[in-house]
């Protein structure tokens, strides 16, 4: 099981996107993802980005394999969201997973119990797919911290 600890700088996002052609964007609510996709760019050339989050909640269940179908037989793309440990559940292959553990803001009951679940499964997903390394961030990425960070 690959599990590589290293804070994200826009240098360590960039080469993660040079080397892997499909990559998984996850985290807790307010990690850093939205904000890592703005400040850290999208790949040279850019890559498709698909936001779990904007599909309806009232699809909940279908959320996963809409977003499986979104992506089959795309060489190159960014899947992002909250939503990202139940589509790699339900079958999304990628090349790498980025996973922000921590939220920049405080969370509430609800929210705590959804990042739980996204544990839950990374970790389940995680031994049955060692050969998919996962990058985890161990803390959350603040407003224009990207850009203050050291190449």
């Amino acid at each position: 099981m690959t599990l590589i600890q290293e804070q994200l700088t826009p240098t360590v996002w960039r080469k993660l996107l040079e080397v892997y052609p499909r990559v998984a964007l996850t985290g807790v609510v307010n990690s850093g993802k939205t904000l890592l996709l703005e400040e850290g760019g999208r790949g040279t050339p850019p890559k498709e980005v698909v936001h779990t989050d904007v599909l309806s909640r009232k699809d909940w269940p279908t959320i996963p394999s809409k977003i499986c179908s979104l992506v089959t037989g795309k060489e190159s793309f960014i899947v992002a969201g909250t939503q990202v440990p139940r589509c790699l559940r339900k079958g999304l292959e990628v090349d790498a997973v980025v996973w922000l553990n921590t939220s920049r803001t405080g969370l509430d009951r609800r929210q705590e119990g959804f990042g739980k679940g996204i544990r839950k499964i990374m970790h389940a997903w995680r031994h049955q797919h060692p050969e998919i390394p996962v990058y985890f961030s161990p803390r959350a990425l603040h407003d224009n911290e990207l850009a203050r960070m050291p190449e």
